[in-house]
């Protein structure tokens, strides 16, 4: 079953807007409790699900953002494989040299772009990668991107703060090749990031075992709450946090979490 690029591209330009947190609260309001300090509900999700070597939240994250957009659009399994990504102590982390390098080490970097590609961009020396984004349009003189932690000034904008969308002349000596993720990949199957969903043969679920159960922004109790669930309400799974058992589901297009003592995968 070959991926859609549009998903991922959609699920990056709803963010448009979004301000990284002064703290690690308000995560999930796009302006609220703005900052400089490199909090986020991206970091903050991935974080939960394992996804890098060690907590990200607090540092850059430009490549976070398209990590989590991934995940956001087709699902943990199917963003790991189309980013070149392990779950473990063998990947190398949330940054953007290193995401980079997965694409081309798996011969997926090319230079003339896509929609749906990862874009980097090399630092003021021209040589080491500073920032990334991905790909959303691409005609004969531009290509289009969102990227996160970055500002609407023109040019390269590293570690700006904010979700934007922004565009580049294709032959801007700063950009350092497209990756490609391949979106015809013998993918695990999932079903669109919206509402309630019914269960199917060969997709993942995560059925709701207890009655008037909340799922947070977070994978414990101490997260804001989003909304109640009724016994026996099945939704799209995502993943399960490697600290503490939740699991992720896909609700009204959003990550949410479950305790696992009130729901069971099907």
């Amino acid at each position: 079953m070959a991926l859609d690029p549009g998903k991922v591209i959609a699920v990056a330009k709803a963010e448009e807007g979004y301000l990284e947190k002064k703290s690690n609260a308000d995560l999930d309001s796009k302006t609220a409790n703005a900052g400089s300090n490199n909090y986020t509900k991206y970091a903050r999700d991935l974080d939960a699900l394992g996804f890098y070597n060690g907590k990200k939240n607090g540092v850059a994250w430009c490549d976070i953002f398209v990590d989590w957009c991934f995940v956001q659009a087709y699902g943990l399994e199917n963003a790991q494989k189309l980013t070149f990504q392990k779950i473990g102590k063998s990947n190398s982390g949330a940054g953007c040299k290193y995401s980079r390098n997965y694409y081309k080490n798996n011969g997926r970097l090319f230079d003339t772009p896509q929609p749906g590609d990862q874009i980097f961009f090399y630092g003021t020396d021209k040589t080491s990668i500073s920032h990334t984004g991905l790909v959303v349009k691409v005609d004969s003189n531009y290509v289009y991107t969102v990227e996160g932690n970055t500002s609407s000034a023109s040019g390269v904008v590293a570690n700006g703060g904010c979700v934007r969308e922004k565009k580049y002349k294709r032959d801007y000596n700063r950009i350092a090749g497209f990756g490609r993720p391949d979106y015809g990949i013998q993918a695990s199957e999932t079903q669109p990031p919206t509402a309630e969903m019914k269960g199917g043969e060969g997709v993942k679920y995560v059925k709701v075992t207890g009655g008037s159960v909340n799922i947070r922004s977070g994978d414990s109790t101490g997260f804001s709450k989003i909304a109640t669930l009724k016994k026996g309400a099945k939704y799209e799974y995502v993943a399960t946090s490697v600290k503490t058992g939740w699991h992720a589901l896909r609700y009204d297009g959003k990550i949410a979490w479950i305790s696992n003592k009130y729901s069971s995968l099907t």
